[in-house]
């Protein structure tokens, strides 16, 4: 998985964690 992937996969599911949300801002 690449890291675009990665950034999707977390930033896009309004399951992350919050922690998780934080990185993608």
């Amino acid at each position: 998985m690449d890291e675009q992937e990665q950034y999707d996969k977390i930033c896009k599911n309004e399951f992350a964690t919050i922690k998780e949300t934080l990185d993608c801002f």
